[in-house]
């Protein structure tokens, strides 16, 4: 559903943390080995896009439209700043939780602009965790949002067995697909003194753009290993690119004790 996404009122800002940008050329041609590639009875393509959102952050989006498959956006400046921030973000639970980078919640307010079963809806987010300041390198989040009866699809994440070095990987973002290869996994140690968890970066060789910041790295069945955060490499040449995976059994934790705080949201079914 969301290829790519232009804005009617013009961004002052975008999320980067990127020095090698990927044309939308290059993540199409990556993703085409993979392009065949079904989720059961359904394409690897639609899989991804059905269970990731846009975010924006600073601004109210509003008047969403959907042309060739490209979202358009009109946006309502809120932030002191006057500045925009796009990102993605990764569905996790049918009751509106979801992972993103920690960088792209820097501004307020937050909205995901989610598909749901009635099309394309807009929702205003509320943060349940990102990592306390000057611990950014951390960088994930997870946000809610209060879906009501909409029907959102969502990741089941893998297991750390199902994060193998040199396996083929596929990713989305508000710019489109595309795939590479995982090609290390280093651990950072928990800190729970700083609140803290254990996580995981993991390398990989997915071109990325703008905007992809916060979107799935997941397997080729669909399983969520991680959520994009950095590129880094050169102008010319071959790119890496990072992404974050928090551990699976503090990221359920948090949600069910988020849940707890705050009974009012529906129940994961």
């Amino acid at each position: 559903m969301f290829k790519r996404i232009y804005c009617i009122l013009a961004i002052l800002c975008l999320v980067l943390g990127c020095s090698h940008l990927a044309t939308p050329q290059e993540k199409e041609a990556s993703f085409q080995a993979f392009a065949d590639v079904k989720v059961g009875r359904v394409p690897i393509r639609d899989y991804l896009e059905e269970r990731s959102a846009i975010l924006v952050a600073g601004a109210e989006p509003s008047d969403v439209e959907i042309h060739n498959d490209e979202v358009g956006v009109r946006l309502k400046p809120v932030s002191p700043d006057g500045k925009v921030d796009f990102a993605s973000a990764s569905a996790l639970t049918d009751d509106g939780y979801f992972l993103t980078a920690g960088h792209c919640v820097h501004r307020a307010p937050v909205f995901l602009i989610v598909p749901t079963n009635e099309g394309p809806r807009t929702f205003l987010c509320r943060i349940v965790w990102q990592p306390p300041k000057d611990f950014e390198y951390c960088d994930l989040a997870v946000v809610k949002i209060n879906p009501g009866e909409s029907e959102l699809a969502t990741f089941d994440l893998a297991s750390d067995a199902e994060v193998t070095e040199g396996d083929a990987v596929v990713t989305t973002g508000a710019n489109g697909e595309a795939a590479g290869h995982l090609l290390h996994t280093l651990t950072n140690n928990a800190d729970p003194a700083h609140g803290l968890p254990l996580f995981y970066a993991l390398v990989h060789d997915a071109p990325l753009n703008r905007g992809d910041s916060g979107g799935p790295l997941t397997t080729l069945d669909g399983k969520l290993i991680g959520i994009q955060v950095l590129v880094r490499g050169f102008y010319i040449g071959p790119s890496q690119a990072i992404a974050l995976r928090p551990d699976p059994h503090w990221l359920l934790e948090t949600i069910d004790a988020d849940r707890v705080a705050h009974t009012t949201s529906r129940p994961s079914r």
